[in-house]
């Protein structure tokens, strides 16, 4: 499991801040303070080599006992909680044992989840040096040592001399002056800075969930971890009870990895997917780092300008999509064919669709209200001549949509079809989740199109057959292509 147990560091007498959650919104300058394709081999690919900053989190075979669980009889359980939203069970790992734990017995659960919130909530902009530094003392208190390390490293965008946090990441000095680390140098700050913008030393940044993997700079790759921790609270807060997510995966080597690249032209963003190096998740399993790890995610910057990494939330739904649904429930799964192990449109549309509710300063990601994309909208409404969309009668559109290949949403022609996949997977997606429409047949009302979409994602997506349209018939109550002609008509307004 990847509920191996974090180093806990001694107390540190340090200054704390509790001011309110979210906080005031700044601009996202630089920092100031007050301050699988199915033509693809299925043999594991090897990446570059790691420079890692981060050291594990735990030596091998230690229990991670930080959740606690009270019983009815008065007595408490220690261990990790991976499932709490299970109909008749709630599921606790305390080492390699499993428990089920009877719902009617649990009384309350605190979980890793429930820490990290306490901690993120006092992770607001604004503070002074000293007032992030005395994060790090709260992040140990909390038993989260991941967050107290990328806190530390948060000072150090701050406050590159600061003593506190050199001494807690373990840093030495040397003629005065700090050393940075990258693989198995120690570097000055200004080499440390130049080195990490090639991709073969890139930088390794850990959370509590994460991993980035960078040639970015410090400042971007510590904002990027706290917007992905933020989206995952947001994710397991709004969607974990509804699609009985798991709150963490089954192993170690299923942690979420997130590549972020200065540019998509870099020599490290490799065609996974297609040659237009678009941001993407790669969950098959078919692309592996070299330390293991194959959940991965990919984006870039434009040339390391931009607030943010192009399309970040919207893979990083995704990514949380398949690593909480699936990964949590079983790991090493990887199917003859990858191109139809998932519901590809889902997650794309899932992507889209909540990705698009979240913005502020980079670091301090927020929820806000959907805004739609106008390009998504109308590429929606091409009606194709060619290819599986293409079919008669027309209604067949949404049956074929929900079975297309990965291929079909990456692959790229002169007519850019992929594009339009894309776009009608993300539009249909929104159309269920937002007008919740009814499936009538014979002018009887036998579904609906959120709850077969819920039904779909909780009990038919985490199978080798949610590629399959008669699956998703079975979730709706009736056959998708009974939704064609209300989709056609919401889309055109």
């Amino acid at each position: 499991m990847a509920l191996g147990s974090p180093r806990i560091r001694p107390r540190l007498h340090c200054t704390r801040a509790r001011p309110p959650f979210p906080g005031p919104v700044r601009s996202p300058e630089a920092p100031t303070l007050p301050t699988t394709m199915k033509h693809r081999s299925l043999a594991v690919l090897a990446l570059t080599s790691i420079a890692a900053v981060a050291p594990p989190a735990a030596a091998a075979g230690e229990d991670d006992l930080r959740d606690s669980v009270l019983l009815e009889n008065g007595k408490t359980l220690r261990g990790r909680v991976l499932e709490r939203y299970g109909e008749e069970h709630v599921i606790l790992y305390q080492g390699n044992k499993r428990k089920k734990l009877p719902v009617e017995d649990v009384v309350s659960l605190t979980t890793v989840r429930d820490k990290l919130r306490s901690f993120l909530a006092e992770h607001v902009e604004g503070l002074t040096v000293e007032e992030e530094w005395g994060l790090v003392q709260t992040a140990l208190d909390l038993e989260l040592p991941r967050m107290a390390d990328l806190q530390a490293w948060r000072v150090l965008v701050f406050d590159p001399q600061h003593d506190g946090a050199h001494e807690h990441l373990g840093h030495v000095r040397r003629r005065g002056a700090w050393r940075w680390p990258i693989d198995r140098k120690q570097l000055k700050r200004e080499d440390w800075e130049e080195t990490i913008q090639d991709w073969n030393d890139r930088l390794v940044l850990e959370s509590e969930h994460y991993l980035v993997e960078t040639n970015t700079s410090l400042h971007q790759a510590v904002n990027c971890l706290f917007d992905l921790e933020l989206v995952y609270l947001e994710w397991m807060d709004r969607f974990g009870e509804e699609l009985r997510a798991g709150e963490e995966v089954l192993r170690d080597e299923d942690r979420m990895v997130v590549h972020v690249f200065r540019d998509r032209q870099d020599k490290g963003y490799k065609d996974y997917y297609n040659k237009k190096r678009e941001p993407h998740y790669d969950p098959s399993t078919q692309v592996r780092t070299s330390k293991g790890f194959s959940n991965l995610a990919f984006v870039h910057y434009n040339m390391g300008r931009g607030s943010r990494p192009v399309g970040f939330f919207d893979v990083a739904i995704q990514q949380l999509m398949y690593s909480t649904l699936v990964l949590s429930r079983q790991s090493g799964y990887l199917p003859h064919d990858v191109t139809t192990r998932d519901g590809h449109w889902v997650e794309l549309g899932f992507g889209y669709w909540f990705g698009r509710q979240f913005g502020g300063s980079p670091g301090y990601a927020r929820h806000l209200e959907f805004t739609a994309e106008p390009k998504t909208a109308r590429l929606a409404n091409v009606r194709m001549t060619r290819g599986p969309l293409s079919s008669r009668p027309v209604r067949k559109e949404v049956k074929n949509l929900i079975g297309l290949e990965l291929r079909h949403y990456y692959t790229i022609d002169k007519d850019n079809t992929s594009e339009i996949y894309r776009a009608k997977a993300r539009n249909f997606f929104r159309f269920l989740i937002e007008t919740d429409p009814p499936v009538i047949h014979r002018n009887k009302v036998v579904g609906s199109g959120r709850a077969g979409l819920v039904r779909y994602l909780r009990e038919v997506y985490v199978k080798p057959t949610s590629h399959s349209s008669s699956s998703f018939d079975d979730s709706l109550g009736g056959k998708a292509e009974l939704l064609y002609d209300p989709w056609v008509k919401w889309r055109m307004q």
